[in-house]
């Protein structure tokens, strides 16, 4: 899925945590109910319906960390609460 991938390198994640966390805070979801609208957007455009998503829900995802461990360990401690 692309837009796991996109979210995933801009915010300094590993794909598998990056999909844990849409997952979790309701960005899979979002990608599967608008796909064939998403999928006309611009990569910035979809970065940020995720963003806005998934912080609706719950998400507190840090982002412009440039540490990826330091980002990884953050979002192992949200999928943990």
């Amino acid at each position: 899925m692309t837009g796991v991938s996109w979210f995933a390198a801009e915010n300094g994640l590993p794909r598998a945590k990056a999909y844990q966390y849409l997952l979790m805070y309701k960005g899979i979801e979002f990608l599967e109910r608008n796909y064939r609208y998403e999928q006309t957007l611009p990569r910035e455009v979809i970065l940020s319906d995720l963003s806005r998503i998934c912080a609706k829900n719950g998400g507190r995802l840090v982002q412009g960390t440039s540490d990826m461990s330091e980002t990884t360990i953050k979002i192992d401690n949200l999928l943990s609460e």
